[in-house]
């Protein structure tokens, strides 16, 4: 039987919905009907001359190469996200490749599909090298080999299906649990175009770009949670989910957390930290001012309305009540990332800041 699938990551599908290439539903002939990209064709299709360079640094004039370590890369999960499940483990019997209406614009190239099976570690390539055809079915079986993620490096152009063929597997990897259930927002967040709650769901909506997505022309946003009660173990893992945010995402986040049962929301926003704002003067001499975080928007915009050079960041090291869970780290677009954390301790608040502006789909502490 065909597996479920969620799409975790991808390099480009410039032209469609990457979502797609997993999608259980029927493959629909788009040609001869056009959006704003284009001809509507369904899976992933790349921008095309992913990986072409004009070379105009020589001596003896302007060549044109490729550059072969930039392809497409596609990560993959079985199941789907949001499942405490998630990901599933399969023993995968067979795969499909189709490129079903790409006539002259396929993928011509896989050049690896790699198995991951997170429960025993063991990574396998079982493809390597395949070419593919246009318009074309292309299956390949497999001998029962377990797997929880796969990874796709293949050439640029289009691919409009991929499925894998098996069943669920006798031994799973243990349920995800969820350490913002009961979580209730505080902070008083921008809402511009999504609410902050939003991003305490479990699983994807659809194929919208709902969650939460701020205003422009900030310079950070942050968003707090306050748990009932303590959580009952640290946690180990986090997940940031941009699904649908292509062109907004939050370019970088941080997550602080505390421990202060029964503090006041007054009390915790109190306590955040200050900002830390080096600001270069006319004669190229930097100094440092510290900022609170009310008015860090202003002092910043200020500065930005005088055009004067300057880089910002949190000043968490002085602060006694908050502590980093999970350093700054950089998003991009319409993609589950996944942290892993050690070390980490309990905590009752969490305080996520995202830089500068834009939004997420889901936020997750397991």
């Amino acid at each position: 039987m065909a597996l479920p699938l969620t799409l975790v990551s991808y390099t480009d599908s410039a032209f469609t919905n990457a979502h797609d290439l997993v999608s259980p539903d029927p493959v629909e002939d788009g040609r001869g009907t056009f959006s704003h990209v284009g001809v509507r064709m369904q899976g992933l299709e790349s921008q095309r001359h992913l990986n072409f360079r004009v070379d105009d640094r020589k001596e003896e004039g302007t060549f044109f190469t490729r550059d072969r370590k930039i392809v497409n890369r596609v990560e993959i999960v079985v199941g789907k996200v949001g499942d405490a499940t998630t990901p599933n483990r399969a023993i995968v019997t067979g795969l499909e490749l189709d490129t079903a209406f790409f006539t002259r614009n396929n993928v011509s190239t896989i050049y690896k599909i790699t198995f991951i099976d997170e429960l025993t570690s063991a990574c396998s390539v079982v493809v390597s090298g395949m070419k593919l055809k246009g318009d074309t079915s292309h299956h390949v079986d497999l001998d029962n080999v377990p797997v929880t993620r796969i990874i796709i490096t293949m050439a640029e152009g289009g691919l409009t299906r991929f499925k894998l063929f098996g069943t669920a597997a006798p031994e799973q990897l243990p349920a995800k649990e969820s350490l913002l259930v009961g979580a209730t927002v505080f902070g008083n967040p921008d809402a511009s175009y999504g609410l902050p709650s939003m991003v305490l769901r479990e699983s994807r909506e659809g194929r919208v770009m709902a969650g939460w997505e701020t205003c422009r022309h900030s310079f950070r946003q942050r968003l707090g949670f306050a748990l009932p009660q303590e959580t009952s173990r640290a946690p180990t893992k986090i997940e940031i989910d941009t699904y649908m945010h292509c062109l907004n995402p939050f370019k970088a986040v941080t997550i602080l957390t505390c421990n202060q049962p029964g503090a006041s929301v007054d009390a915790l926003e109190a306590s955040v930290p200050a900002w830390k704002v080096v600001v270069k003067d006319a004669g190229g001499v930097e100094h440092t001012e510290i900022v609170a975080d009310s008015n860090i928007e202003a002092y910043l915009g200020d500065l930005d309305d005088k055009d004067a050079e300057f880089r910002y960041t949190l000043d968490v090291a002085n602060s006694s009540t908050w502590k980093v869970l999970l350093p700054t780290k950089s998003l991009t677009r319409d993609t589950l990332h996944e942290f892993s954390l050690i070390g980490a301790e309990k905590f009752t608040h969490l305080m996520l800041y995202g830089y500068p502006d834009g939004g997420i789909h889901r936020f997750g502490v397991y």
